[in-house]
């Protein structure tokens, strides 16, 4: 048998695994509509969600992490491939972050600068910063066990990335229960449960991903 011959017969015989992307998807998602039913169920929605979406400083709440957890999907999609550079993936996650910072400059100009105090510290912080890092726990453990099928080579950022994704899916998830609708309050506080994970998903990850 010819060499060339050789390699094919035995490239045949290799089973292939499903390429990264699908396992995300196949496990996280899951995992991540799992928690949903658990909030749903244990804290349930706003009464008020579907009046409550339609007005634009409400709808943010929602949409801004939504698309936070996209573009780190795709960012940390990106770093599972060997010496792979961070692209353009941080000027897409600055530019989701637009309609916070109108939403945080619409508030700030349209209420009286004693009550901005008020507002940013609402009365559910603490449900908040406990609640979304619960939330992402099982997608960030899905998702790194699947991650570890690629070859980061920045393992650490990768991590983040992948924690920064689930955050972002989590708060909107959990924004759909949040009856807290200044964005003092949750540019501020949703911001900070997100970080909570990216930064365990950093540490995660520098340990899982490293090859």
């Amino acid at each position: 048998m010819k060499t060339d011959d050789l390699i094919a017969a035995l490239a045949a015989d290799t089973p292939r695994e499903a390429p990264v992307a699908v396992g995300l998807v196949v496990w996280v998602l899951p995992a991540l509509g799992l928690v949903a039913l658990v909030l749903f169920v244990t804290l349930g929605l706003r009464a008020d969600l579907a009046a409550a979406l339609v007005q634009p400083l409400v709808l943010v709440k929602t949409l801004v992490p939504l698309l936070v957890g996209l573009v780190s999907a795709g960012l940390a999609l990106r770093l599972t491939r060997p010496a792979a550079g961070l692209g353009r993936w941080p000027v897409k996650l600055g530019l989701v972050l637009v309609p916070l910072l109108v939403a945080v400059a619409a508030a700030l100009a349209l209420t009286a600068p004693d009550t901005w105090r008020m507002q940013a510290n609402g009365k559910t912080i603490w449900v908040c910063l406990l609640t979304i890092p619960l939330m992402s726990l099982l997608p960030l453990v899905a998702g790194m066990w699947q991650m570890r099928r690629g070859a980061a080579t920045r393992p650490a950022l990768a991590g983040a990335a992948l924690g920064l994704a689930v955050a972002g899916f989590a708060t909107a998830l959990y924004s759909l229960h949040c009856t807290e609708d200044s964005p003092l309050f949750y540019a501020l506080w949703y911001s900070c449960a997100m970080l909570i994970v990216a930064l365990a998903g950093l540490l995660i990850g520098s340990r899982t991903l490293r090859w």
